[in-house]
């Protein structure tokens, strides 16, 4: 019957049926504009204040305003301010937002390697280290200048090139500790550390990658030779950081393309709501008094952060999975 889970017996709503970490994820690119994660369970970190801060902080957002309803009687009143006096706000000494101790997220903790990954604990932190991140540190890597014009290329270009570094760091690092184990380093040691991987559909990336709406179907071969362009110099890059002689399979043009093919083929995009949002519908439904108080705060920083999106992460396999 092929590949599958299949069930045995009848489940009831809203019931786990399977919990199972994504072989690799990221975090969109653009999305951290937008929303403060951890960089490995991908959980909002920080506080209600630092997620409206992040995002008031993002280069594209400008002023902007408020509409409400104050009454069905009463006419619209337009609340506005400037993204920079409402992060002023936000960053004086001894601000405190309003009901944000009701919101509690993780605490920051900050990669060991001196970069700017940060994670929601300790735990995240070593596991990420561990499972590929060691190899991706801008703060201890011998080839610093050459993993950040590779990071800087794929959040410029596409950033499923950013997954695939995770994967190829992943295996590099898999083989690494399989070869301590059994004291021997081989391509046989490779292709176990490769296995999790193997059995992913795949198909080299500008083969499978669908053509954009806006790209002439008699424009096909040059589009898909376009993107196996853009590939090949991802790819130069991430050798230029990453490469050691006893992976070279990993960095063949054709290995790295599948891996990407596999992502188009497999990936999921997955969309968590923002903990910003349930903060504000709790203020809106404060009682009149305390509410019309504390939206004399909440109000033009509500207009500001309306325009962010939620955050999200390209993940490859389920991350989690309920009965319907």
């Amino acid at each position: 019957m092929g590949k599958g889970l299949f069930a045995e017996r009848d489940f009831d709503a809203e019931e786990v049926i399977l919990i199972e970490e994504p072989l690799v994820a990221a975090q969109h690119s653009h999305n951290k504009n937008d929303a403060v994660v951890c960089g490995f369970c991908f959980r909002y970190v920080g506080s209600i204040q630092l997620q409206i801060q992040r995002k008031l902080e993002a280069p594209e957002t400008h002023s902007c305003c408020y509409h409400e309803d104050e009454d069905e009687e009463e006419d619209h009143h337009r609340h506005g301010v400037s993204s920079e006096e409402a992060l002023a706000l936000l960053k004086g000494d001894g601000f405190s937002l309003p009901h944000g101790d009701k919101f509690l997220l993780p605490e920051v903790v900050k990669c060991s390697g001196g970069c700017s990954e940060i994670y929601c604990s300790k735990s995240c932190a070593q596991r990420a280290w561990h499972d590929h991140h060691s190899l991706l540190c801008n703060g201890v890597s011998q080839h610093r200048d050459e993993l950040v014009l590779f990071k800087e290329f794929a959040d410029e270009t596409n950033d499923i090139f950013h997954l695939a570094s995770k994967l190829i760091a992943k295996v590099m690092l898999r083989t690494k500790k399989l070869s301590e184990s059994s004291g021997v380093t081989d391509r046989n040691t490779l292709l176990e550390a490769w296995k999790p991987f193997a059995m992913g559909e795949k198909r080299l990336w500008w083969e499978a990658v669908a053509l954009p709406d806006d790209v002439d179907p008699l424009e096909e071969a040059s589009f898909r030779s376009q993107i196996k362009e853009v590939a090949e110099a991802s790819l130069s890059q991430l050798k230029a950081a990453l490469w050691e002689p006893e992976f070279a399979p990993l960095f063949s043009l054709e290995i790295y393309g599948s891996i990407i093919g596999m992502f188009e083929l497999n990936n999921l995009d997955v969309v968590v709501a923002s903990p910003v949002e349930n903060y504000f519908l709790y203020i809106q439904d404060l009682e009149p008094a305390l509410k019309e108080q504390t939206e004399q705060i909440t109000r033009p920083l509500f207009g500001l952060w309306a325009r962010s999106t939620l955050p999200s992460a390209k993940v490859l396999g389920f991350s989690h999975c309920t009965a319907a």
